[in-house]
């Protein structure tokens, strides 16, 4: 037995805590687990249902593997967790200009698309924007036009070891822990967040979470219709 599936058997005992997970992501971003073993770990995780200390272990060691950005104090992150399955058009990056137009800084991360058609990182490099900035130019973009965007593969490069396996289970319409991970790792450290998520639980768990960080503040968005942003054709949940 590998030690990756060690976890796999806590994960289905409902033993995983928030230590056992700090253990187990670093394995795994160490690429030290079997692709097979990986997405039997991930499939057990949402099987047996994805917890706050399963959230909490896994960002607290992605974020000592993530190289960081310096951004103003005053940044904003829309991050969302996106896997919503509505095929909209990317809100959280067109709210991010709307924003930075309004003289808030925006300090954007995001990624190339996992389970929709179109990420934030796809729709910004189909106008032509740089997603691939040196990193030592990102704080200088921020400063200069107040807004930058922070492509997740840059400044999370560990998770190139989920990569494959996240795009196995992505192409069975599977979302992963790693759906949840995204808007918690923010390269520029921001203290203000405005989140969608795609399901009641995870709103849940992320108010868990960002309640144990009480330097941060955030809207955690879900519209009752089951998109992950605010929506217009119903009542929305906003913790």
């Amino acid at each position: 037995m590998t030690t990756i599936n060690r976890y796999t058997e806590l994960v289905k005992e409902n033993g995983l805590n928030e230590q056992d997970t700090f253990a187990a992501f670093d394995i795994i971003m160490d690429g030290k687990s079997e692709l097979d073993d990986l997405i039997l770990f991930l499939e057990a995780l949402n099987d047996n249902g994805i917890n706050q200390n399963h959230v909490l272990g896994a960002v607290n060691i992605m974020r000592q593997k993530m190289i960081a950005v310096d951004v103003p104090i005053e940044s904003i992150d829309t991050c969302g967790t996106g896997g919503d399955g509505k095929f909209t058009l990317n809100v959280s990056t067109a709210v991010a200009f709307v924003l930075s137009a309004l003289d808030i800084p925006i300090a954007k991360h995001g990624n190339k698309s996992i389970t929709s058609n179109c990420g934030s990182a796809d729709v910004l490099k189909a106008l032509g924007i740089n997603i691939d900035m040196q990193i030592d130019k990102i704080s200088e973009c921020i400063e200069k036009t107040g807004i930058c965007f922070m492509f997740a593969p840059n400044h999370h490069p560990a998770m190139k070891h989920v990569a494959e396996a996240r795009q196995i289970l992505g192409k069975k319409g599977v979302k992963t822990i790693f759906n949840m991970l995204g808007p918690l790792l923010n390269p520029g450290n921001v203290k203000k967040q405005i989140i969608g998520v795609f399901s009641s639980e995870i709103q849940k768990i992320y108010k868990e979470v960002f309640n144990k960080s009480s330097d941060k503040k955030a809207f955690i968005v879900y519209g009752a219709d089951g998109m992950d942003e605010i929506s217009t054709e119903g009542n929305n949940k906003i913790a």
